[in-house]
C-alpha cells in the first residue's frame, strides 16, 4: 500500500470516528441535566426518570408548598427547602418541642407563619420557626393528636385522631370545634375544590360550603366498600375531584355527588392485600399522580388512565407517603428502600 493510500485510508477512519462522536457523543444516562428534574425533559413532555433530591432525617409525614418554599415534615422534624427539594435546611427539631410522639399531623405555612399538627396537640410560629409555642386552647382537656392539617384562605384546619375536626383563622391560636364524625376516626386529610371543603376520615368525608363554618356528610355514591370510604389524600384536575383511598382512587365530575375509580392502577389479588392502598395524589399541569403504598407512583394524562410512573427509583415498590408539586416539578417523599425524596420535572 502506498503511503497516499494509508495516508487516505486514516483520514476517512478519522472522520468516521469524529461523525459518530457529532451523532452519539451526547450521555444517555438518565441523571443527565437534560433528562434530569432540573432539565427541560423530553420529548414526551416529561423527564425520562426520577432522580433523588436532598437528604432529610427520618420519614416524610407531609410536603407543604407555600409559592417557592418547600416544608417537609418528617418523624423527626420539619425542614425548608428554596431550591425545589435539592437541599433542606432543619428548622425545628420534635425533641426541640419536648414532643414524645411524632409530627404526623404536617405543617403548614404562608410566609412566616407556621401551624405544625404532633401526638401533642399543635404548634405555631410567626417567625418563620424560629420560635415555636403549643396551641391548645380551645381543645380542653382531651388529647387530640393531630392526624391532619391544612390551610386555605383565612383558616387553618385540624384533624384529630377521635372524630372531631377544629378551625382556627390564620394568624390566631385559639381553635374552634368544627365538626365531629360520631365515632372515633382519624381525620386525616382537607381540601378546597371550588370553594367546598372536604374533610376525609376512617368512614367518609364531611364537607363544607360555607368556609368551614358548618359541616355535613358528603355523598359516598359509588364508594361501595368501607376501604373505599377511607380516605387519605384529595387533589383535583379541572372540576374533577380525585380522592386517595384503602381501594385505590376515585373520581367525581360532578361536585362530589357521587364517585367512580379510575383505571389502570393495581388491585387487591385477595382482601386481605393491601396493593391498592394510595397515600398521596397531587397535580401538575393536566397529569394526576398517584402515590401508592406499596407499588410506587403512577399517572394519569386524561384523568381516569392511569401507567406506571416508577422510571428511574430504586424499588418500584416504595411506599409513597407524600406528593407536591412547585411549578412542573412534582416532589415525592418514599419510606422504601429508606425515607427519600424524589424530583422529576412534568411538562
Amino acid at each position: 500500500m502506498t503511503r497516499h493510500t494509508r495516508f487516505s485510508a486514516l483520514f476517512l477512519t478519522l472522520a468516521a470516528i469524529y461523525t459518530s462522536t457529532l451523532f452519539f457523543g451526547c450521555s444517555s444516562n438518565p441523571s443527565s441535566p437534560s433528562d434530569s428534574s432540573s432539565g427541560s425533559g423530553g420529548s414526551s413532555g416529561t423527564s425520562s426518570t426520577w432522580s433523588l433530591g436532598g437528604a432529610v432525617t427520618g420519614s416524610v409525614r407531609n410536603l407543604w408548598v407555600d409559592g417557592g418554599t418547600l416544608y417537609c415534615c418528617t418523624s423527626s422534624g420539619v425542614f425548608r427547602s428554596t431550591d425545589t427539594a435539592r437541599t433542606w435546611t432543619q428548622v425545628v427539631s420534635r425533641s426541640q418541642l419536648g414532643v414524645a410522639g411524632s409530627f404526623g399531623g404536617g405543617v403548614v405555612a404562608r410566609g412566616s407563619t407556621l401551624y405544625l399538627g404532633t401526638s401533642d396537640f399543635a404548634f405555631f410560629s410567626s417567625n418563620s420557626g424560629t420560635s415555636w409555642r403549643q396551641i391548645r386552647s380551645g381543645l380542653g382537656s382531651t388529647n387530640y393528636i393531630c392526624e391532619g392539617i391544612y390551610l386555605t384562605g383565612n383558616r387553618v384546619f385540624y384533624g384529630s385522631n377521635v372524630g372531631v375536626g377544629f378551625r382556627l383563622n390564620f394568624g390566631d391560636t385559639t381553635w374552634t370545634r368544627a365538626f365531629e364524625t360520631g365515632v372515633s376516626n382519624n381525620v386525616r386529610a382537607f381540601f378546597n375544590h371550588n370553594d367546598t371543603l372536604y374533610a376525609g376520615y376512617d368512614i367518609g368525608m364531611q364537607r363544607s360550603f360555607d368556609n368551614g363554618t358548618t359541616w355535613n356528610l358528603a355523598p359516598v355514591t359509588g364508594l361501595t366498600s368501607t376501604q373505599a370510604r377511607n380516605v387519605f389524600a384529595f387533589t383535583r384536575r379541572g372540576s374533577s375531584l380525585y380522592i386517595a383511598t384503602n381501594a385505590g382512587v376515585y373520581v367525581s365530575s360532578n361536585g362530589g355527588t357521587s364517585w367512580t375509580q379510575v383505571n389502570g392502577l393495581p388491585k387487591k389479588n385477595t382482601p386481605s392485600d393491601l396493593e391498592d392502598d394510595v397515600r398521596a395524589l397531587t397535580t401538575v399541569g393536566t397529569s394526576v399522580i398517584v402515590g401508592m403504598c406499596y407499588e410506587g407512583v403512577w399517572r394519569s394524562t386524561d384523568g381516569i388512565n392511569f401507567t406506571d410512573f416508577n422510571q428511574g427509583i430504586q424499588d418500584t415498590r416504595s411506599n409513597v407517603g407524600s406528593l407536591a408539586t412547585v411549578g412542573n416539578v412534582v416532589i415525592m417523599a418514599t419510606s422504601g428502600p429508606s425515607p427519600q425524596i424524589w424530583i422529576r420535572r412534568v411538562q
